[in-house]
């Protein structure tokens, strides 16, 4: 299973959507997948006793998460995000337009702009936030209002939980990069709190139980809790989730390469293995390459290092991507060092450890990579080109 987008708790069970696959469990850990055709959904969630799903070919509809059937009416594609209030779902557009519906047949639609960053529901109804620092709200019988600036900063993922509405906010200046919190109890009125040493850190995804937050980021995920009028941290290094949930039995977090559960949001296990690629040998170590966690077409090389095949440890490599991800993800050995292929980048690592990038120009695809005497010998296409050498 792989390429889910999210996962939501409803009805006794966990339900993960994604590219291809949508796959549900009772405790977590054990799962029921089934292929799909044609969804390709990004968001889901349960409400009014069914599950509703969306994304770029539109909207569908399950009472058990395996079997689903196309929603007919409304919007029929770009759909970014779901979620539901107050006998209410409502859907949100790459374009920024939003949907509203009870019986998901009639519909009311309104415009939110471009650029939104997150989309949650609370108690004082739906809020959206977008940039450059403002919040839509919404409730049934009113229209969007839009509110703000409420901060100068990059405006990004929001949820609701016992400590009210949440956002996060990171501001870059000169020296570095700041991480805050913004906290509402109504939406209106936001008071914000810095994250001693957190910076730089936007979260994809939030899930909320109670007084915890757990943010899923690219770089981490952190778990909040607010405690004595302040913000208690604690983070983890995986799973660079594309959705998350809780339950009664756990946290969930979905991506690329499949599924994670955990206990308290801190201590991950991953269900399944990664997609392991290649395998060299470097003096006494054992190297094992394995690409994990895609956001926007970007992945990151995971290495996984063991002398004796018994005992491994990993090691995080470059991320790598961004719309040139395709052709070979080689792994080759030369001395000490080791080179990693991936479409139009050479990368290689040290004896250190220390990673160096080359990128070939656009519209080079690289597809093979050896090493010897000191050289590394890509091979590939460039237009009518047959040949590319890095040294």
């Amino acid at each position: 299973v792989w390429g889910l987008r999210s996962v939501t708790w409803g009805d006794g069970r966990y339900v993960a959507v994604g590219e291809e696959w949508v796959a549900v469990s009772e405790d977590g850990q054990q799962w029921s997948a089934q292929q799909t055709q044609g969804m390709y959904v990004e968001d889901v969630v349960w409400g009014n006793g069914e599950y509703v799903a969306v994304g770029g070919a539109g909207a569908w509809r399950s009472t058990d998460g395996l079997s689903w059937v196309r929603i007919g009416s409304g919007p029929q594609e770009g759909l970014r995000w779901v979620r539901y209030g107050e006998g209410t779902y409502v859907f949100i557009s790459h374009d920024g337009q939003a949907w509203m519906t009870q019986d998901l047949s009639q519909w009311t639609s309104q415009s939110l702009g471009t650029d939104l960053r997150g989309f949650t529901y609370g108690p004082a109804g739906f809020l959206v936030t977008a940039h450059p620092g403002r919040v839509w709200v919404w409730r049934p019988g009113q229209v969007w209002q839009s509110r703000g600036p409420i901060t100068p900063g990059e405006i990004g993922a929001v949820g609701w939980g016992d400590a009210g509405y949440v956002i996060f906010v990171n501001h870059y200046g000169a020296e570095e990069a700041i991480t805050e919190v913004l906290r509402s109890a109504d939406g209106v009125s936001w008071e914000a709190s810095r994250l001693e040493g957190i910076q730089d850190f936007p979260p994809n995804v939030l899930a909320v139980h109670e007084g915890v937050y757990l943010a899923g980021g690219w770089s981490a995920t952190l778990r909040l809790e607010w405690v004595d009028e302040h913000w208690s941290v604690e983070s983890s290094f995986y799973p660079f989730p594309e959705g998350l949930a809780h339950g009664p039995q756990g946290y969930v977090a979905v991506e690329w390469q499949g599924v994670h559960h955990s206990e308290d949001g801190l201590n991950w296990q991953k269900l399944g293995s990664a997609p392991l690629q290649d395998v060299v040998k470097v003096g006494e170590d054992v190297f094992v390459s394995a690409i994990v966690g895609k956001r926007w077409h970007s992945y990151l090389l995971d290495l996984r290092r063991t002398r004796d095949l018994v005992n491994w440890v990993t090691e995080r490599g470059p991320s790598f991507g961004g719309g040139r991800w395709w052709g070979s993800r080689a792994l080759v050995s030369q001395g000490a060092s080791l080179g990693f292929l991936d479409g139009g980048f050479l990368r290689t690592r040290d004896e250190a450890g220390r990673w160096s990038s080359y990128e070939l120009p656009e519209e080079t695809w690289l597809n093979g990579l050896a090493a010897g005497q000191g050289h590394w010998v890509a091979v590939g296409n460039h237009y009518n080109q047959d040949l590319e050498q890095s040294r």
